[in-house]
């Protein structure tokens, strides 16, 4: 039950507008899609991808458009090299979602 409070609580920060949220298998996609349409309703789940990213050719659905969020099972259950490489290249994606503004 603790992993499930984990995605709520990830669920429930993703922004309205819709995020691009990172998952090691496609079954933790599958819960994580079911978790965001039960508390976040159809609105936000129709704006919400997930991608499931097991190989470093997978990284190319990391693209500038969405913010990219991870499940804790990505970080749990991945190579360290692969997550570094993701995790880079969601900060990316992310600088461009929301840019860093100066004073």
């Amino acid at each position: 039950m603790r992993e499930m409070g984990r995605t709520s609580a990830l669920v429930k920060s993703l922004p309205a507008a819709g995020a691009l949220i990172i998952v090691p298998t496609r079954d933790i996609g599958i819960v994580v899609e079911r978790i965001i349409l039960e508390l976040r309703g159809p609105l936000v789940d129709a704006r919400c991808k997930t991608l499931t990213v097991t190989q470093p050719e997978d990284l190319t659905g990391i693209e500038a458009g969405l913010p990219v969020f991870f499940d804790h099972t990505f970080d749990e259950m991945t190579s360290k090299e692969l997550r570094e490489e993701a995790h880079a290249r969601a900060r990316q994606c992310n600088r461009a979602c929301w840019p860093v503004r100066a004073g």
